[in-house]
């Protein structure tokens, strides 16, 4: 399908219910979680499909976001450290920084403690993300803008809290 018929198509598309969104995110941390106490030393600093980052960064950036949807303030420092560094690290998207940020920041943790991190945060998060009220999900606070030509413009919060930060990592 062409890029420019995208947002036609994926608005077409019915958007899965909150309540189903955290069942299924409940689900997807518990096989994270799995994953991460199954990884060997050798494992974590091993090449993964993004370019710049090892298993480790992967789950180090995973649980860093855990972090930030249990905690607005976590949320807003991770932001505000991100977009500086966007364009330090030569970022298309404001995201790009904030990802940077997750993973200097945690820059010390090694391996080993990331299981039980995981864990923590991703338990958190959940609980958080379960009692978000609708009405605050209905916010369009995410100035996606363009990416690759597309323009994704505003997005409600309840967006990214229920379907955006699902694990693509996780097989179903």
């Amino acid at each position: 399908m062409p890029a420019r018929d995208f947002p036609r198509e994926a608005a077409a598309l019915n958007r899965i219910a909150h309540h189903e969104a955290m069942e299924l995110a409940a689900e997807e941390n518990r096989r994270f979680r799995t994953i991460l106490e199954q990884l060997r030393s050798e494992d974590w600093q091993k090449a993964t499909d993004c370019s710049r980052w090892t298993v480790r960064d992967i789950a180090l950036h995973v649980t860093a976001s855990a972090e930030a949807q249990a905690s607005p303030v976590e949320f807003l420092r991770q932001a505000w450290q991100g977009r500086r560094l966007t364009a330090d690290i030569g970022g298309r998207h404001w995201v790009d920084g904030l990802n940077e940020a997750q993973l200097r920041t945690r820059i010390g943790l090694s391996g080993q403690d990331l299981p039980a991190r995981w864990h923590s945060a991703a338990d958190a998060a959940l609980k958080a993300r379960k009692r978000m009220p609708a009405i605050v999900r209905a916010l369009p606070l995410l100035p996606f803008g363009t990416v690759d030509g597309i323009d994704f413009g505003w997005q409600p919060l309840g967006y990214l809290f229920d379907v955006g930060f699902m694990s693509a990592m996780v097989e179903k």
